[in-house]
């Protein structure tokens, strides 16, 4: 759930609450959620512990956890006190203080209706946008347009470089749709998702659209579309 979640928290520093990962435990289940306000990532476990927790941890604090618990490859335990955690790795302890402020209501983030769902291998659609995003990229920034019709997925991508386009088998579900999107935040999420295949659900061009597991939606990742 850590490697799930951290890579979506606020870089930029403006806005420090969202460096962080939400933990928020209720009624026996745990989302852990980040957003930096163009994308969102939440994973959804189901957890034995009773009680209520709502904390946001830092970001670095929990890749050094990851780290750490790969190597001890040993239970994570968790302990809160008012503002710190404190994570017990077998004979290694980690200590942080809690991030304060108001976290986003991110479960207003998802939207309830979808005009179209897109089924895709993960690994082509991998693929084809790492191949797209050698010729969109400016900067740190890599804009790909996906045209989902009839079964079928284009991606393409234009630059003063030239253009490029590649062609996906789909298994589509509504009507014919085109959004532009940052590339990497597309593969963030991929890279994320352990599944073979994955789905995509969109609103519109200019509504966040979501990726999830083809079969379960424990992992949700949100994006917000780039306008065309």
């Amino acid at each position: 759930m850590i490697k799930g979640t951290t890579f979506a928290t606020d870089q930029s520093g403006l806005r420090p609450i969202y460096a962080g990962v939400l933990f928020d435990l209720k009624d026996n289940e745990l989302n852990m959620v980040a957003l930096d306000g163009i994308r969102a990532a939440i994973c959804h476990y189901l957890n034995g512990s009773s009680g209520t927790i709502s904390a946001v941890i830092p970001g670095r604090t929990l890749n050094e956890v990851a780290k750490i618990s790969e190597i001890e490859d040993t239970e994570v335990k968790i302990t809160f006190t008012s503002n710190q955690i404190l994570f017990t790795i077998g004979k290694t302890k980690v200590i942080s203080t809690l991030l304060d402020g108001e976290f986003g209501k991110y479960e207003t983030f998802i939207p309830n209706e979808y005009t179209l769902k897109v089924i895709v291998n993960k690994q082509s659609l991998i693929d084809n946008l790492e191949r797209a995003s050698i010729i969109g990229r400016e900067g740190s920034f890599s804009s790909v347009l996906l045209d989902m019709q009839e079964d079928k997925m284009y991606i393409t991508s234009s630059s003063q470089i030239g253009d490029i386009k590649g062609e996906l088998d789909v298994l589509l579900q509504g009507l014919p749709l085109q959004v532009k999107a940052n590339s990497k935040y597309i593969l963030d999420a991929l890279n994320a998702i352990e599944d073979e295949e994955v789905m995509l659900k969109f609103t519109s061009s200019l509504s966040v659209f979501v990726i999830t597991e083809r079969n379960n939606e424990n992992s949700t990742y949100l994006i917000s579309p780039v306008r065309m």
